[in-house]
């Protein structure tokens, strides 16, 4: 599919490992896979990252929204409804990651594993509970760089906010590891409800929630 410049549309199916790509490569220097790839080298780690981040993606577009900014992807934006993020829904996906995984030299598969308690302690994915049922839940969500400042994210959280309300959702939800990245999400109407450090101290998340 070949989208107009400086459009948001709907990502197809054989366009999920470009957005991989591109995630890979904005969130890289992020605190997550900065995390989960420490003692990587980072040409493999790169690598790695795009195989995992594509795994998720097959599952969401088929159960969830992948969207993009202009056929050159400057922005990408994923939501899904909580109700689709179980373990048991996701199976089929978790084992294809898994054998993809065995395909890792067992050396730095066992760092990335003792690396992923860490991130895996940070995302709870439960903590909002307490606030709503069944949010719309913003997954990813990325601006290349040289895009960043001109408008974009506004296009792109506008229209994930329409697609969560024609969900039926009252709620969603956003979390991050970047402190610099939530006075952003205030701008736009998220309510900082809370801030959690894992036990070793290695990863701050800041848990937000926006009612639409």
């Amino acid at each position: 599919m070949k989208h107009e410049e400086t459009s948001m549309t709907k990502a197809e199916q054989n366009e999920v490992r470009a957005v991989a790509a591109f995630m890979a490569e904005q969130f890289l220097e992020k605190e997550e896979l900065q995390t989960m790839f420490a003692g990587i080298e980072p040409v493999k780690a790169k690598k790695i990252a795009v195989e995992l981040i594509y795994f998720e993606l097959m599952y969401i577009i088929r159960h969830g929204d992948i969207y993009v900014y202009d056929e050159n992807i400057s922005g990408a934006i994923v939501g899904i409804e909580y109700k689709y993020t179980s373990v048991f829904r996701r199976l089929s996906m978790i084992l294809q990651g898994n054998r993809f995984l065995q395909s890792i030299p067992k050396d730095d598969l066992a760092v990335i594993k003792k690396n992923s308690v860490t991130v895996s302690e940070a995302h709870s994915r439960k903590w909002f509970k307490k606030y709503c049922k069944n949010p719309y839940y913003l997954v990813q969500f990325g601006i290349a760089k040289e895009k960043r400042g001109t408008g974009i994210a506004r296009k792109m959280l506008e229209q994930i906010f329409e697609r969560a309300k024609q969900s039926g959702n009252r709620y969603i939800v956003v979390e991050t590891l970047t402190a610099s990245n939530v006075p952003m999400y205030e701008h736009f109407g998220f309510e900082l409800k809370e801030v959690y450090e894992t036990k070793n101290g290695k990863l701050t998340e800041y848990r937000m929630l926006k009612q639409i």
